[in-house]
């Protein structure tokens, strides 16, 4: 008999409690159908899937499947795993390390081990990420309300400031404003990034998460314009899994700016010295060496490449060689860059880009596979279609059954009977008609791809070959952003991790791969 752990979850924006009950029947009628014990069940309530952050009895699952002896992890379906594909993929994988497979119980075409079979896992975690994105748009309003009123809307208050419990505005912290006052000093006084973290860190300031000062941080406090009073919401752009790009700016007119909206730590004129002295240095004015260095070549691996000694990510940089006029492009691990604290050597840029180009064609972008691939693949997304035309059934009597609450309510406001009770009440339903608006379109979506041809199915792979071979650095680019996960590098090794199967060499990623020196050929310049 198999062994098995479940793992099911509900999230307080579409569902009710009983939901987990709902696909615990489910996993444990297939469990029972397919002589398979469960030894425990993981559950997390109110949660979001969209990150693991917050999913403690998941990341309990994850952290004690290495000591648990079992077979399956089984789910209900792909969107009760996780909402967001790269952390779908990084916890498979996790899981096929400690040799546990996860099984759909609701959806058995993705259980085979076969590379189609991830193409469609793939292409669900991918709709379950669209459904995600689209209603953040819909908790965005709710966020924007607060920002009007210049009041937090979560995460970490900027170094210098907490939040007031009771207002949920913010307060001046009189230590961390201090050394907030003492950086722009000691910037507009001349001392470089490097001088003024070895001052911040030796007098025992600490970043808002706790740790040491680098120079990303001192250049993100340096043009941070909420020292100088002003409210600003929504002005970066997140990243994967909700990290900041915090030297990318959004649109104006999509900002929230309020000036006076919170306290003041820094008068006008400092800023405005230091502002100043910051711009020129970006037009080499100042800190030459690093305008020198700085990379102007396109990094296909950048956001996706990571250092194999600390994790953190690397960066681009170029080194000229005045003896034989000629420069090179590096990655550099960033802990390197700013701290000096890792040990990790520079690797070639083009060396790098090149092997993993080869990695995802050899393991994956085989044109030897695609006809048998495509027939899979059509087969398949058949399956899909059949399945989300039951929802869609489903969902259009449920937003039907809350379009009538929603009504009735709205007669009893126009009667006269408004009270904050009922608005709240009209507020919840509208909320639900919402997830539900967002659910049929997701359903939808899944529908149209029973329509694929066999014959659009071949020609996108092989438009995707074509891509892996064009000489252009935004096609090559838009291809690894499609398919690549992360790329670790080693002393003279690389991990690549790619994000859906197409071709049966044993898994998404994982296997180390030695560096090659730049005269060794590779495999593409081997072939005919």
């Amino acid at each position: 008999m198999k062994k098995a752990v479940a793992y099911a979850r509900y999230s307080s924006d579409n569902q009710s409690p009983e939901s987990i009950d709902e696909q615990l029947y489910d996993i444990r009628d297939w469990a029972a159908k397919n002589d398979c014990e469960i030894l425990k069940i993981y559950t997390d309530e109110a949660e979001t899937g969209t990150s693991d952050e917050n999913r403690d009895d998941f990341l309990n699952m994850i952290s004690e499947s290495s000591d648990m002896e079992y077979d399956y992890v089984l789910v209900h379906k792909t969107n009760r795993f996780a909402r967001n594909k790269w952390d779908a993929a990084i916890y498979k994988k996790m899981l096929r390390e400690n040799d546990k497979k996860v099984i759909y119980v609701t959806q058995p075409m993705l259980n085979e081990e076969t590379p189609e079979a991830m193409m469609l896992e793939t292409f669900f975690e991918g709709m379950d990420q669209y459904y995600s994105l689209d209603l953040a748009r819909e908790v965005m309003k709710g966020h924007k309300k607060n920002a009007r009123a210049c009041k937090h809307n979560g995460g970490l208050p900027a170094l210098g400031f907490d939040v007031d419990k009771e207002t949920q505005t913010y307060i001046l912290n009189e230590r961390e404003a201090h050394a907030v006052h003492k950086i722009f000093e000691m910037y507009d006084a001349g001392l470089s990034y490097d001088a003024i973290v070895k001052d911040l860190n030796s007098a025992g300031y600490k970043t808002k998460t706790g740790n040491l000062f680098s120079k990303n941080s001192i250049h993100d406090i340096l043009r941070n314009e909420k020292y100088l009073g002003i409210y600003t919401y929504n002005r970066r752009p997140h990243k994967v899994k909700g990290m900041r790009n915090n030297r990318k700016e959004k649109p104006a007119e999509q900002v929230i700016r309020i000036p006076g909206g919170m306290p003041q730590i820094i008068e006008q004129k400092l800023w405005d010295r230091v502002q100043a002295k910051i711009n020129g240095r970006k037009k080499g004015t100042g800190e030459g060496e690093r305008s020198r260095l700085k990379a102007t070549r396109p990094y296909l691996l950048s956001g996706k490449i990571f250092c194999g000694l600390c994790g953190a990510a690397m960066v681009g940089t170029s080194k000229n060689y005045s003896e034989k006029k000629i420069r090179y492009d590096y990655y550099m691990c960033g802990k390197r860059d700013r701290q000096h604290s890792c040990k990790l050597k520079m690797i070639r840029k083009d060396i790098i880009e090149r092997q993993v180009l080869e990695e995802l064609e050899n393991r994956y972008l085989n044109p030897k596979v695609f006809p048998q691939l495509a027939k899979e693949l059509q087969k398949g997304f058949k399956n899909l279609g059949g399945e989300s035309n039951k929802e869609i059934v489903y969902l259009k009597a449920e937003l039907a059954k809350v379009q009538v609450k929603i009504n009735n309510m709205l007669e009893l406001i126009e009667d006269g009977a408004a009270s904050k009770e009922l608005a709240a009440r009209l507020d919840q339903r509208e909320s639900e008609k919402i997830i539900l608006v967002n659910r049929l379109q997701e359903a939808e979506h899944k529908t149209k791809a029973s329509s694929f041809t066999y014959e659009m199915i071949l020609a996108y792979l092989y438009k995707e070959y074509e891509a892996l071979k064009a000489d252009d650095s935004l096609t090559t680019k838009r291809l690894l952003d499609r398919y690549l996960i992360k790329v670790f590098i080693y002393e003279e090794e690389f991990e690549a991790t790619f994000k859906l199967f197409l071709y049966t060499t044993g898994g998404g990623g994982g296997s180390r791969t030695p560096v090659r020196k730049k005269d060794q050929p590779g495999v593409s310049e081997r072939s005919p």
